[in-house]
Formats: structure tokens, C-alpha cells, sequence
């Protein structure tokens, strides 16, 4: 018996984000079952960070993006617990600014394995909203907010801005 869905959540393509969560919560919907999302950062921030060689404190986890960019998440480590220390967020290659030690986690992709003890906790507390992690913005919504800015009216709000929104 399936007793919840879980699903990773991104940061990643587009449409194979998409296409996963999509399929999970109609799975779950189906089978009259939770659902629950978790990130791909997430899953191997708590992988690595649980190992024995990382003593307590403050870490970065890094998974390699796209044309030298990275997706960041801080985490804290505290009496051998993980959780995230902050929010997911996209670096550019011409982004700086101090961050904890970072680990990069790009050749330790999570498995399915990964995802099953977070996903449990969100599943045991009834599950939660099965949305995509979207960090950076689409190439056509940059391209749009760049072009149109010198142009905009004042009184227009971005497609973007509207989209955080919903």
C-alpha cells in the first residue's frame, strides 16, 4: 500500500521539474495520499552534512548550475542534526559576498534514498504543497524585464513580481 508521494523539487530544468511535480501530485491526488516536495539542495545538504567528518557549525552547500552559476543553501549542524539555515538561493559568477564554508555537492547527486527521511517528516505531519523550487529566472523573463525596464510604465508590475505573488 502507498501511504504518500514524494518528489524532488528542483532546482533543475524546466520542464523535467515540472513534468515530476506534476506527476506526483496527480499520483497522490489518485491514490487519496500526501505529497510532499522536497529540494534537490536539501536533500544533499542533509546527506553529506550528516556524515561524522563535518563537526558542528554553519556550512553552504553548492550544486553546480548552469554557465558557471550555482545554486547555495546555508545549513546548521547542531548535537549531529541538519536543517537549512537559510533559504535556497541562485548565485551568477559575478555574485559575492561572504558565505560559510561551502561544500560543493555537484558529484554527490541525492537518489531517491535521499529524499525519503525528509519527505517523511513532511508526510507524518499530513503533507504539504507540491510546488517546484524555481531559484533562477527563466531566460525569456530576463530578457523581457531587461528590455522592457527602460521602457515600462510605472504603473505595470513586472510579470515576474505578479508571479511571486500567486
Amino acid at each position: 500500500d502507498i501511504e504518500g508521494v514524494a518528489v524532488c523539487s528542483g532546482p533543475g530544468r524546466f520542464t523535467s521539474i515540472r513534468v515530476g511535480m506534476t506527476f506526483a501530485g496527480v499520483l497522490a491526488k489518485c491514490l487519496g495520499v500526501p505529497a510532499a516536495a522536497v529540494s534537490r539542495i536539501e536533500a544533499s545538504g542533509c546527506r553529506i552534512l550528516s556524515r561524522k567528518e563535518y563537526p558542528d557549525g554553519k556550512y553552504a552547500v553548492s550544486l553546480p548550475g548552469f554557465r558557471g552559476e550555482s545554486f547555495l543553501q546555508e545549513f546548521r549542524k547542531r548535537r549531529g542534526a541538519v536543517a537549512p539555515a537559510g533559504e535556497p538561493r541562485w548565485r551568477t559568477v559575478a555574485d559575492s559576498g561572504p558565505v560559510p564554508s561551502v561544500i560543493d555537492a555537484g558529484l554527490l547527486v541525492p537518489s531517491a534514498l535521499d529524499l525519503i527521511p525528509l519527505a517523511e517528516a513532511v508526510l507524518r505531519k499530513g503533507g504539504g504543497k507540491v510546488h517546484p523550487l524555481y531559484l533562477k529566472p527563466a531566460n525569456f523573463l530576463r530578457a523581457h524585464n531587461e528590455i522592457s525596464g527602460a521602457i515600462r510604465r510605472p504603473d505595470v508590475e513586472p510579470i515576474s513580481r505578479r508571479e511571486e505573488r500567486a
